[in-house]
């Protein structure tokens, strides 16, 4: 039976010892197989179909959308189970009742034959409400769900799977591929993991995000405020300077932004595998007592490079000829960061070590170069 509020000790348990009886695989193509009539978009293209384990007799499939524009991912849509009785829509494959909606999504899309199951749940899908990344080093997983509760295409707020993004269990993965996906912490079949990429726009430094990956190989991404530092304005300053972004809308996450990505859908931070002591100077704390750095007095070389990156990246559309595009330091100069003072001076730059001896440094929002197809 599924249960609410679960307690993370249970939880962690059940994904080492599941009591429901699936096991998961390495995804294989399954396009032969018809589980949906659209993406689940309402559009009649056709979704992407992987086998990705078993139940008893049963075998899982796991259908895959487009990718999302801008957005570098392909949600998973729904998982599925087919036997010798038919095929099966896994409406809520929650362990938690809490995350079980009394309609369940998507079933109109469904193919012909297909059959909605409300009752069936997987241990290994459970996620802990908190969970430590490495020694000493906690982390949330926005309230451990992994559920969505907006529906952004019919604009419904009630739950609906938030499965993961699915684009490594396709072939074709579009411009979404991690280089390196590093498990920095395993729990039985799942994994907190740090998503790596190689397009860091300064040297030394490596992009990276955290995410929850699934036992069937998805990855359901933290939010910013999961991970100590990523919300810029829960850090607290040691010279007392209200430096917050959203200053007069506390309820608002103020995502901090990776120094070295200069995508509309930024990367949480960036490794900094260069990082020199004698460079930075502690600052600030943040919420769970991390000790938050920035460049020592008059910068560092870190600091430069990343001012004059998102002033060469800041670009905008001519407000009085839209077919001409303005870009650098007259765009940039919207954020007030037109002198490596200013920057400095609002602590733009900040890094954090991990327990593991591992450097990440963060950018302020205030100081992120604003480009025109972001907004």
């Amino acid at each position: 039976m599924r249960q609410s509020a679960i307690d993370d000790a249970t939880v962690l348990r059940r994904l080492a010892e599941p009591r429901t009886g699936e096991t998961w695989h390495e995804p294989e193509p399954a396009d032969e197989v018809r589980l949906v009539e659209s993406d689940f978009y309402g559009t009649p293209t056709s979704p992407r179909t992987v086998r990705v384990g078993a139940r008893g007799d049963a075998v899982i499939y796991a259908v895959v959308g487009p990718h999302h524009g801008l957005e570098p991912r392909r949600d998973v849509r729904g998982l599925f189970e087919v036997d010798a009785a038919g095929a099966r829509y896994i409406a809520c494959p929650s362990p938690r009742v809490e995350e079980c909606d009394a309609e369940a999504p998507y079933t109109s899309d469904l193919a012909p034959g297909v059959v909605v199951d409300v009752d069936t749940f997987y241990d290994t899908l459970g996620i802990p409400v908190e969970a430590e990344l490495v020694d000493g080093f906690t982390v949330r997983t926005s309230g451990g769900t992994g559920w969505e509760r907006l529906d952004f295409e019919t604009g419904s707020s009630r739950p609906v799977p938030a499965l993961g993004n699915g684009s490594l269990l396709v072939t074709d993965t579009d411009h979404w591929r991690a280089d390196d996906a590093v498990d920095v912490a395993r729990f039985g079949p799942a994994a907190l993991v740090e998503l790596r990429w190689a397009e860091a726009e300064i040297d030394g430094l490596t992009n990276a995000s955290y995410a929850w990956r699934t036992p069937y190989g998805a990855y359901v991404s933290l939010t910013a405020d999961d991970v100590p530092g990523g919300d810029y304005d829960a850090i607290v300053w040691d010279d007392g300077v209200d430096r917050r972004y959203y200053a007069d809308e506390p309820d608002l996450v103020a995502r901090t932004g990776a120094p070295g990505d200069g995508t509309c859908a930024a990367s949480m931070f960036s490794l900094d595998a260069a990082h020199v002591d004698a460079e930075w100077r502690p600052a600030g704390r943040t919420p769970e007592g991390v000790r938050v750095h920035v460049p020592v007095g008059g910068g560092n070389p870190l600091a430069t490079r990343v001012r004059a990156f998102q002033e060469k990246i800041a670009w905008t559309v001519d407000p009085d000829d839209p077919s001409l595009t303005l870009t650098g330091a007259s765009v940039y100069a919207e954020t007030g960061m037109t002198t490596d003072e200013a920057f400095l001076a609002a602590h733009s730059l900040f890094a954090i070590e991990r327990p593991d001896g591992v450097w990440m440094v963060g950018l302020s929002p205030a100081a992120a170069a604003p480009v025109f197809e972001c907004a």
